[in-house]
């Protein structure tokens, strides 16, 4: 009688260990999974950031070649090609935050 106390304390030991290896094994796989997820967060918002910062850094160019050449002949000639250039620019900047607020309102969602 005694032996099958042993034994059967050892298998319910067994048991109660390998559930909690199981969920050890779980909890190690749902961290990993996190850091991933939390990685590919990151990668994306440095590529929206370096995405926004090159269409801003558009603009300032164009507003400046446009006031350059603006005021090189005081007011008297509109630099058609810049104003486009400088209209163009803001239209790509505007495009680029009105997808991030489509891509904001998306990852709610989920």
């Amino acid at each position: 009688m005694e032996g099958f106390l042993t034994i059967t304390s050892l298998l319910l030991c067994q048991m109660f260990s390998d559930r909690i290896h199981s969920a050890e094994t779980a909890e190690a796989a749902l961290k990993q999974q996190v850091a991933i997820q939390e990685r590919v967060a990151k990668g994306r918002e440095d590529q929206e950031r370096r995405r926004f910062e090159a269409q801003f850094n558009k603009l300032i160019t164009a507003l400046r070649e446009f006031s350059d050449e603006y005021n090189r002949a005081p007011g008297r000639v509109w630099p058609a090609k810049q104003a486009a250039a400088l209209k163009k620019a803001m239209h790509d900047l505007e495009l680029h935050a009105s997808d991030e607020t489509t891509d904001i309102a998306l990852s709610a969602r989920h």
